[in-house]
């Protein structure tokens, strides 16, 4: 019985999907769940099968791997017939296999060398955000949980957040941290990291809805709650951390946002055995930070930690190194949008050496969110260097799957999926 059928005989639709997109309203909120039975969830995929996440990685990190050929490249627009509101991707047969969420259900789209078409691939219906799981037989991920998240396999099976607040584990007792219903697990080194203490205290309710986190839970699969790593101040304001080595010390920290209504956004970098890196205040309450991703923007390679302050209201590139025990602000350019407000899309960016040059890019959109814009770290300065128009405003997350030739970068326009193939 292959993995599909499986599923299905478990009462589980199964599917595949993975990318960030440019963002815009959710889908999949007014659906009604499927809801198996969690005493007898389908089985995980093996370790080798490739997931297209629409935080790109599993540790949340929005960093793609190898390198690319833009903006030469030429885009491939593929007709969707509905509004395009997600899109994930996974390697596939030589190529690589894209799933779009739309209004009215969910599109398969093949990209093979320069071409991108429709395929008659069944990866099943998708909610909320969609995780695609790659191998023979693709499709999203099963519907465990909340409908405003999805479930991510782990060591033993699939970890899930239940709309109560509790995370279901495979391997050990289920987690009852209060997570955020719509928080997305992240994991690394065994490790899987969520939302956790759920709280009104903090309304603005640009993110979906007007709850927002107190902690990081810190789980084991196998064991459930390691620890709770709590913020200074204020709530956690998003809802994908990142697990990356931000001050090169070899271990690596938990990237948040946090907020408060006196003095508003900042980023911290939590440690879990020492004292944390905090960044600058925006400097009045309900301003936001996105926090994106970390990688080697520097001139010289650095790590930094690129976000954009304010995207609502005028949006500024921002590039953060960490010294002296705290997050600088090295670098900024102003005119970028990576988010809308009221939508859980948080996936509107993506870092990696788009252009072949050997230099890490942050891709994303520009304020007006109708091209892409790549930026590249010079000296103390932002350059913006080159872009993509997209023929109308995006309507998606932004995606991007690295293959043996390149990067595909995909991102819905309304109806239409714009791709430039590797």
């Amino acid at each position: 019985m292959n993995r599909r059928s499986l599923l299905r005989a478990l009462g589980v639709s199964g599917t595949l999907a993975g990318c960030a997109a440019p963002v815009t309203p959710d889908s999949g909120e007014g659906t009604p769940p499927v809801t198996p039975d969690v005493d007898s969830p389908p089985p995980a995929p093996p370790a080798t099968v490739p997931l297209g996440y629409t935080y790109v990685r599993p540790d949340g990190n929005r960093l793609v791997d190898g390198s690319g050929s833009l903006p030469e490249t030429d885009p491939v627009d593929v007709a969707l017939g509905a509004r395009s509101e997600w899109v994930v991707g996974v390697p596939h047969d030589d190529g690589v296999l894209l799933g779009v969420v739309t209004g009215e259900g969910t599109d398969a789209v093949s990209v093979d060398g320069r071409e991108a078409a429709p395929t008659d691939a069944d990866l099943g219906p998708a909610r909320g955000p969609p995780l695609l799981v790659g191998g023979d037989d693709p499709g999203f991920a099963p519907a465990l949980g909340s409908p405003t998240t999805h479930p991510v396999p782990t060591t033993g099976g699939w970890a899930s957040v239940a709309p109560d607040g509790v995370v279901r584990l495979p391997g050990g007792p289920n987690a009852d941290v209060d997570a955020l219903p719509d928080a997305r697990i992240v994991g690394a080194a065994g490790r899987l990291y969520v939302l956790a203490g759920r709280t009104d205290a903090y309304a603005h309710g640009v993110l979906g809805d007007e709850l927002e986190a107190r902690s990081v839970a810190v789980l084991d699969p196998a064991g459930g709650v390691e620890r709770t790593l709590d913020v200074p101040a204020g709530v956690v304001e998003g809802l994908v951390p990142i697990v990356a080595d931000v001050d090169g010390d070899g271990e690596r920290e938990v990237v948040v946002t946090t907020s408060d209504a006196d003095r508003g956004s900042r980023l911290v970098a939590l440690s879990t055995s020492g004292a944390s890196l905090v960044g600058p205040a925006v400097g009045t309450g309900f301003r936001w930070r996105h926090q994106l991703a970390v990688a080697p923007f520097g001139p010289d390679g650095e790590t930094e930690l690129a976000a954009v302050k304010t995207p609502h209201v005028g949006g500024t590139a921002e590039f953060y190194r960490a010294r002296g025990g705290r997050l600088d602000l090295v670098a900024e350019r102003r005119g970028y949008s990576t988010h809308a407000i009221g939508s859980r899309n948080l996936d509107g960016a993506v870092a990696g050496d788009f252009d072949g040059d050997g230099r890490v890019e942050l891709l994303l959109p520009d304020d007006p969110q109708r091209s892409l814009a790549g930026l590249r770290r010079v000296d103390a300065r932002v350059e913006d260097v080159w872009r993509l128009p997209l023929g109308g405003r995006s309507t998606t997350n932004l995606c991007a799957v690295p293959t043996g030739s390149g990067i595909v970068v995909a991102v819905g326009v309304g109806e239409t999926l714009r791709v430039w193939p590797a």
